[in-house]
């Protein structure tokens, strides 16, 4: 019996010790989406003034906190979002491809982010399909339908300073 108490003792101990070195999380983001797949956060990085920057795919509509990114479509689509060390979503950025050119070949892959400062992000990855558009006014073209490498600069507000082909296979 006494040595069940010691144990009880020793274990009680041994938790208080850890649970008063452990840290809490300051807080949490609800990410969702309105497929029956779930959003997949890909890459997160921070800036010298701890924003982070995460990219995540997704399947027609992704919400972040209150804030949406609408692909309305059935293929994979990503989107890159700021946030500042909060929490408090920033900006969001949608990627996507215009896969009606070329059906069921979208193979959109935005393979990571980096952050060189924080007024320049960086995101590169390839794709196959017609076009690729970063928002609204950005987008390059693959007339070929073959695999297209990209990199593209992002500032601080969200904005594409330049997309670039990088290679077509």
């Amino acid at each position: 019996m006494n040595s069940i108490r010691i144990w009880g003792a020793l274990l009680l101990l041994i938790s208080t010790y850890y649970s008063t070195k452990a840290q809490s999380h300051q807080w949490a983001n609800n990410v969702t989406s309105s497929s029956k797949l779930l959003p997949v956060p890909t890459s997160l990085s921070l800036d010298s003034n701890n924003n982070i920057y995460q990219l995540v795919r997704f399947i027609d509509t992704l919400k972040i906190e209150s804030k949406y990114c609408y692909s309305n479509k059935s293929d994979f689509s990503f989107c890159l979002n700021k946030s500042n060390k909060n929490g408090k979503n920033i900006w969001m950025q949608l990627i996507l491809t215009n896969s009606s050119t070329s059906p069921n070949t979208n193979n959109l892959r935005v393979n990571n982010l980096v952050v060189v400062n924080s007024n320049k992000i960086l995101i590169y990855g390839t794709f196959s399909a017609g076009i690729l558009y970063i928002g609204l006014n950005d987008s390059i073209q693959n007339s070929k339908n073959k695999q297209v490498g990209f990199i593209a600069e992002m500032d601080s507000n969200g904005r594409c300073k330049f997309l670039n082909k990088i290679f077509e296979t």
